[in-house]
């Protein structure tokens, strides 16, 4: 199953930006910061940074609740302000390790990350999503590569030209290992912080959220990659500017 969603020219007149990106937690933080904890936490820093307040959200999707990896979440809240149902939303998702021992202190690793959206008529945003699902016993990054490759066919941008890689996956150093297989530069990869490597779910808005908070995002292509349980992969291009 495949399906790519490009956008035109009259839609591109709003388009749907990241406001701010807010975290909690990494590793320091025990168990028992629980999973609704960690979103509020995450939500809560994410308004602060874009100096919002909770009246202001028309949209907020818990990723656990709702079942679906970020990017999907994105995508769904890109089409609500396209169709002028919504401007502004927020995507949260949290991710909790095992049970530490509370009687040495074992780290956890809990995380949670907000990505705040909101339309806007000057900036492209999301210029396009992808997603595809391969094989329960295919490669991880050889199911990446070839989503990506196929995403950059479609919509007609070239892999080299990515400013930006925000990849996430269940093999080790997977934003790397992919960066090199699509000619990507390792110095244009948006790697996690040790404190916060555990992180999955998530991981899209943690990986962006230095860039975004520090305003470090150019006017060229950032290019989000998930690749979730069952291969199933989900993409998404980004113009900050």
């Amino acid at each position: 199953m495949t399906g790519v969603i490009l956008l035109n020219e009259m839609q591109l007149a709003m388009g749907t930006i990241i406001e701010a990106v807010g975290r909690a937690g990494g590793h320091g933080l025990l168990r028992s910061s629980s999973a609704p904890q960690l979103t509020d936490d995450a939500v809560v820093s994410c308004l602060a940074h874009a100096d919002r307040t909770a009246d202001e959200l028309e949209l907020l999707i818990d990723v656990g609740i709702y079942a679906c990896g970020m990017l999907s979440a994105v995508e769904l809240i890109d089409d609500l302000i396209e169709a002028g149902v919504a401007h502004r939303g927020v995507v949260v998702a949290s991710d909790v390790g095992p049970d530490p021992d509370v009687r040495t202190g074992v780290e956890s690793g809990a995380t949670g990350g907000a990505m705040l959206l909101a339309g806007d008529d000057a900036r492209p945003g999301f210029t396009g999503f992808h997603f595809t699902s391969f094989p329960d016993d295919a490669n991880p990054l050889e199911c990446a590569e070839e989503a990506c490759t196929e995403f950059a066919g479609l919509s007609g941008f070239e892999l080299e030209d990515v400013d930006l890689l925000v990849a996430h996956g269940s093999v080790p150093a997977f934003p790397g290992r992919l960066a090199e297989r699509l000619g990507i530069g390792h110095d244009r990869v948006a790697a996690l912080t040790k404190s916060l490597d555990r992180a999955h779910t998530a991981a899209p808005a943690l990986a962006i959220e230095p860039f975004v908070r520090g305003d470090e995002l150019s006017d060229g292509n950032v290019l989000f990659v998930s690749v979730g349980a069952g291969n199933s992969v989900a993409a998404a291009t980004y113009q900050h500017r």
